[in-house]
């Protein structure tokens, strides 16, 4: 749009001061014909005729004896209504021209700009202090799983420890945020600007922008005197005295307000879902299951490193009960969709070693199956591995520091505990994704 207007404003310049040229001439004509006293006009300047260079007695004579002989007129310059030369309307119909467009950039335009701002401001404000409740059910999981005293929680039924701390401190944080959020946010709380003054001033900068569309689509002397016409003034000075350009600043910073207390109380509730993990079961539990994951992660590892091996070879010798290449591939399936579902499953690690060394023979159509399945082991002991991960973070949050290498080698790992760890995990962690 400001494209279009700048070219529309070069167009009315030009033919404004092509206009402003032609009458330059006619003065300097008109000049010239004062300087040459009787002399004849004659069409063209510089041209001289015989007629032109006679100054003779007889012509004075007969300049004397002929009352009628009068002194040629010059070419009247156009005057305008207020005595001022055409030459200097042009000038002024310029400057009135360029000093309006700089209006309707610096104040008409930047004026609907904040308003467009101030809108969006009060709507995401009200959206986000709109969510009433959006953090209670997170708060009744943090306090049933603390032991269901919201003054006494525990963390595996150990009061004052590091998890304790955690639950009792989101528990507190997170009560808060819902009043927090709703101070910050809500448009009602929002420095709005005055209403009566905002509408008065659309009113005017939308008859403003009219007159200068207008003046914007008409050429030559309409255009001129479109720029000359007095209204613009009053207009002028209506639009400057509108400024909501502090009431916009003031919207902004209060909206990045609301928006950091809503972002800081997500966050706590993040971490409120990591806490009711952590405190879902004990510690030798959750080092049982680290003590699983770990076995399994080596066991997909020597699974890899067989499929690999047969991919490109013609045999391999193993002391495994599985004694065809079809039945190798079979395995690594089910391998696959085990980690899938229960990457702490104990018995991924037994499924594996059921594969890590094998004496087949492998067709070529085999071998790609297994080329195919090296790279989902991959990405199987990357899951393992995450799995592992969240369960050593886990144990910081209950105990405040990760378990060692000895003492996950030395717990004790029953079925029963991974799987358990494993819903409840897999539940919470889904959840914190989402």
């Amino acid at each position: 749009m400001n494209k279009l207007l700048l070219l529309a404003f070069m167009v009315t310049m030009l033919t404004l001061v092509a206009s402003a040229s032609e009458q330059e001439d006619e003065s300097m004509v008109a000049r010239v014909a004062r300087e040459a006293g009787g002399q004849r006009k004659v069409k063209g300047m510089g041209k001289k005729t015989g007629a032109g260079r006679r100054n003779t007695k007889k012509g004075k004579k007969n300049k004397i004896s002929n009352p009628e002989n009068k002194r040629p007129r010059a070419h009247k310059v156009k005057s305008s209504p207020c005595g001022r030369s055409t030459t200097s309307i042009n000038s002024t119909c310029i400057d009135n021209a360029m000093t309006y467009l700089k209006v309707m950039k610096d104040n008409v335009n930047n004026f609907f700009k904040q308003e467009t701002r101030i809108k969006r401001a009060n709507k995401t404000g009200g959206s986000k202090s709109g969510k009433k409740g959006l953090f209670a059910p997170t708060l009744r999981r943090i306090v049933k799983a603390g032991g269901g005293n919201k003054s006494d929680l525990q963390c595996n039924g150990v009061s004052n420890s590091t998890g304790a701390n955690q639950l009792t401190n989101l528990t507190q944080t997170l009560l808060k945020c819902e009043k927090t959020i709703n101070a910050s946010c809500n448009p009602s709380n929002f420095p709005q600007p005055n209403t009566t003054m905002v509408t008065l001033c659309k009113t005017d900068m939308t008859a403003y922008k009219g007159m200068v569309d207008t003046c914007l689509t008409k050429t030559g002397e309409e255009a001129c005197n479109c720029w000359l016409n007095s209204t613009f003034e009053t207009a002028v000075a209506k639009v400057r005295a509108c400024k909501i350009s502090d009431s916009s600043k003031a919207m902004i910073t209060q909206l990045s307000l609301c928006k950091g207390n809503f972002s800081l109380c997500k966050t706590y509730e993040d971490e409120g879902l990591k806490a009711i993990s952590a405190c879902s079961e004990s510690t030798d539990s959750l080092k049982a299951t680290a003590k699983t994951l770990t076995q399994n992660s080596a066991g997909l590892t020597a699974a890899k490193t067989t499929a690999s091996s047969l991919a490109n070879s013609t045999s391999r010798r193993t002391r495994a009960a599985v004694t065809t290449c079809a039945a190798v591939v079979s395995t690594i399936t089910k391998l696959l969709t085990m980690v899938d579902q229960n990457p702490a499953s104990s018995q991924v690690s037994v499924l594996a070693a059921t594969v890590t060394s094998v004496t087949v023979t492998c067709t070529a159509a085999e071998k790609t199956s297994l080329t195919s399945q090296v790279t989902s082991l991959d990405t199987a002991i990357t899951t393992v591995s995450s799995e592992l991960a969240t369960v050593q973070a886990d144990l910081e949050t209950a105990t405040g520091t990760t378990a060692s290498d000895s003492a996950i080698a030395s717990a004790t790992v029953t079925e029963s505990t991974s799987s358990k760890r494993n819903i409840v995990a897999r539940h919470l962690m889904k959840r914190f994704n989402n």
